[in-house]
């Protein structure tokens, strides 16, 4: 970059892709401590503590190997997750049918539209200052296996995002979250582990919330290193 484009450009090219970094790295730990805050039922800044200390330590042994690594296991605990939790949801709230028509708040309006339009500017944006795409490029074989991988990637990643988006709204839809509540945001989907509809946040009470709670550390991890 400063060889081609000179010292300015790359200077702020380094600074917007720090930047994009940091706010990547604190959206990483504010989520997996609204998790444990409000999913779990213990403070934030311990399993923030922990994640931290444990990305860092083999980062820091490993370097980008051990990133690439943990990358792909992060990949596969996604998928599980999103798997885990389709299963339940469809075993356990098939009896339960959606509202028609949907509530104002619910259905299309204004604010997703809207919604859409930023996290799509959003994403694209800081996709372009992201490190992540060209550690993929770097640890490539060849063209094939690069084009392959960002393929399969792309599908597993637009499944995951959708279910869980699409979980969320199914928690609102039923009651497990509310906008008057106040509900995280963070923990959206996971209100759909509660038992039963009610005022208070869902809380870890069966093996499906414990999974889920381990898979989300596992995804922490690898997204923050």
């Amino acid at each position: 970059m400063g060889w081609r484009y000179g010292p300015i450009a790359k200077t702020i090219v380094f600074l917007i892709a720090m930047f994009n970094m940091c706010i990547a790295l604190l959206a990483e730990y504010t989520t997996i401590g609204s998790i444990f805050s409000d999913f779990v039922g213990s403070v934030s800044y311990g399993i923030i503590i922990v994640v931290g200390v444990l990305t860092l330590a083999y980062t820091a042994y490993g370097g980008l190997a051990v990133s690439i690594a943990t990358d792909m296991v992060q990949g596969v605990a996604s998928v599980i997750l999103a798997v885990v939790l389709t299963i339940f949801v469809a075993v356990t709230y098939r009896q339960q049918p959606i509202p028609s028509p949907l509530p104002d708040d619910l259905g299309p309006n204004f604010y997703g539209y809207i919604a859409i339009f930023t996290l799509t500017v959003s994403l694209i944006s800081s996709t372009m200052f992201s490190e992540a795409v060209w550690q993929r490029v770097w640890a490539s074989a060849n063209p094939r296996s690069l084009y392959g991988g960002a393929a399969i990637g792309f599908v597993s990643i637009s499944c995951v995002v959708f279910l869980s988006g699409f979980g969320g709204w199914l928690a609102f839809v039923w009651g497990y979250a509310s906008f008057a509540d106040e509900t995280n945001p963070n923990t959206y989907l996971m209100q759909l582990l509660s038992r039963s509809p009610a005022n208070v946040a869902a809380r870890v009470d069966s093996w499906v919330g414990v999974l889920v709670v381990l898979l989300a550390i596992i995804m922490n991890e690898g997204a923050v290193d």
